[in-house]
């Protein structure tokens, strides 16, 4: 009778094995990206008419894996000229807490918003005063319809995006002349620096990472976003800013900015976390993309 209770594990293990391998097979489904190539000018050179694949009216998007680089990304190309694009910025109005007469910005999972939107990323820099327990607290400006949630760091360079009649315009800046680009800005965004300058790829301390790169064509029709993993290393170590740089200028971008990365590096597309690894974290500031409802 003492080995019943064994016999019984076993049947009960090989009954739960099928259910546990379709477990396994759709935890991973983002492991195999849809492209490889030893180098992203091998891949665009090979597969550039067929590079992009639509995913709504004005976006496309397009998953590599660089053998060189040894690297998982993530690219999304939008279309600025759409009158059926709406982009948001986190945080909004909605987004004031008080407590013992301090006003905070309170920050959300990145699934939270993609409930409404359409594409996610995560953009400004955070600092925690006791990590992990203190509020995240951005740094570098952040500016949504005129309020000012955060203020300009000198040290960052920014993003700014203006609402056209039936599209949108993008500048990126130095924080330092904030004033420059704020008049007339639907919002404002810190990020790191500016890594594509006017065709120029700017050189930065070489060191990869996961990273979240946003860049605009010359003509201001097309806005790329580049995500890299970098957080499991065994599977993919990350991108330089170096990297980001020419991987954007040869989709299309003339100027390109780099957004807080690492541990923050967030995609969520259709209401679905892109990386290959869990990842919904809990941030002060996003930026948002959906499709406008017009009424009937």
């Amino acid at each position: 009778m003492k080995f019943i209770p064994y016999k019984k594990i076993f049947l009960t293990a090989l009954f739960l094995l099928p259910s546990l391998l379709l477990f396994s097979c759709r935890t991973t489904q983002f492991e195999q990206p849809h492209k490889h190539a030893d180098n992203f000018s091998a891949l665009w050179n090979d597969n550039q008419s067929d590079f992009w694949t639509k995913r709504d009216s004005y976006f496309y998007t397009c998953d590599f894996f660089l053998e060189d680089e040894k690297t998982i990304c993530h690219a999304v190309k939008i279309d600025l000229t759409s009158p059926e694009l709406l982009i948001s910025l986190y945080p909004d109005s909605t987004a004031i807490t008080e407590k013992n007469n301090v006003t905070k910005i309170k920050s959300v999972k990145a699934s939270s918003l993609a409930k409404k939107n359409d594409i996610v990323i995560n953009t400004t820099q955070w600092s925690q005063k006791i990590p992990l327990i203190s509020e995240k607290v951005p740094v570098g400006i952040i500016q949504n319809n005129g309020t000012d949630f955060s203020p300009a760091d000198r040290k960052y360079d920014a993003i700014a995006f203006y609402k056209n009649i039936n599209s949108y315009s993008v500048r990126i800046f130095s924080q330092k002349n904030i004033s420059d680009f704020s008049e007339n800005a639907e919002f404002i965004s810190g990020g790191f620096w500016q890594i594509l300058s006017d065709s120029d790829i700017v050189n930065f301390r070489e060191f990869s990472a996961s990273r979240t790169s946003l860049g605009i064509s010359k003509d201001q029709k097309t806005l790329y976003i580049l995500i890299a993993e970098g957080e499991r290393k065994s599977r993919s170590r990350g991108l330089s800013y170096k990297k980001c740089a020419e991987i954007l200028s040869k989709m299309g971008s003339f100027n390109a900015i780099e957004f807080d990365g690492g541990s923050s590096t967030t995609l969520f597309i259709n209401k679905k976390n892109v990386l290959s690894y869990k990842k919904n974290p809990k941030l002060p500031s996003f930026l948002c993309f959906s499709k406008l409802t017009f009424d009937k």
